[in-house]
């Protein structure tokens, strides 16, 4: 039983360390929503062209709530890209009775930084 007790703290806080670094700044990026009309929260991105892609790199369930942490990647510069608007949706497997914040960091198409999450969605109330 002390094994289980002992152990059970470890874990929790293992967690803990795995969280993403965020920024108080404001999300500079494409439009972000959710969209709670299923049984899962869906983050819908609205994207100036064609090119752009949206990636889920994480969640982490609270109490409370859920965060979920995207990466949203700017086109290729070699390519040519349709100039209208794009909505591109990704599922965040949250249901829709938690409610949701989203997180979102803009990176440049190819490269991988470490740059902050900045906050893109408020707290999405649950259904």
């Amino acid at each position: 039983m002390f094994g289980i007790l002992v152990a059970l703290p470890v874990a929790l806080c293992s967690c803990a360390s795995d969280k993403p670094v965020v920024s108080r700044d404001p999300f500079v990026g494409p439009p972000i929503r959710v969209e709670s009309a299923g049984p899962n929260h869906i983050i819908a991105l609205t994207a100036p062209s064609s090119g752009w892609g949206i990636a889920f790199d994480q969640s982490h369930l609270h109490f409370d709530y859920a965060e979920v942490f995207i990466t949203v990647t700017r086109p290729d510069p070699a390519l040519m890209h349709t100039q209208a608007q794009v909505i591109q949706h990704l599922d965040t497997s949250v249901a829709t009775e938690r409610p949701l914040e989203v997180w979102a960091k803009v990176e440049d198409f190819g490269s991988k930084t470490h740059a902050p999450y900045a906050k893109a969605v408020e707290r999405a109330p649950a259904r």
